[in-house]
């Protein structure tokens, strides 16, 4: 019975315990400044942050909940997709939302360095492939 319950509260409570520490934050996280250069200045010296760095820091400010979306994509690909019936429809859907990633990936570029955001749209198209 224990195993059942956390079946349902892993992949539904962590994203949603994670959204809501980033949320209850966000104006510390994204703070308001004329460039995001500033921005990310301030919110690292902002040290009443600091326990939740490890979820933000390597996103642009204004992308800070990506990581919560990345949650949901890595639960999506790799424990959701099992459910599905039919080989063929199972790849076809697993496609799909492979190339929905990358291209989101591509297009938002959420991270603050350049390298970073390359690693990662080349790791999305990598599992395009595979």
């Amino acid at each position: 019975m224990y195993a059942a319950i956390l079946l349902f509260v892993f992949p539904i409570g962590t994203p949603l315990a994670t959204s809501y520490l980033l949320w209850r934050v966000r104006e510390r996280i994204n703070p308001s400044a004329e460039s995001e250069a500033d921005a990310i200045t301030k919110r690292a010296a902002d040290t009443t942050i600091a326990p939740l760095r490890q979820l933000y820091s390597p996103y642009k400010p204004s992308m800070f909940l990506f990581e919560t979306l990345d949650i949901y994509r890595r639960l999506v690909m790799t424990g959701s997709l099992i459910f599905i019936r039919g080989q063929r429809t199972r790849a076809v859907i697993g496609l799909s939302l492979s190339l929905l990633f990358a291209l989101l990936y591509e297009v938002v570029s959420p991270y603050i360095s350049a390298p970073l955001n390359a690693l990662s749209v080349s790791s999305v198209w990598l599992i395009v492939l595979i």
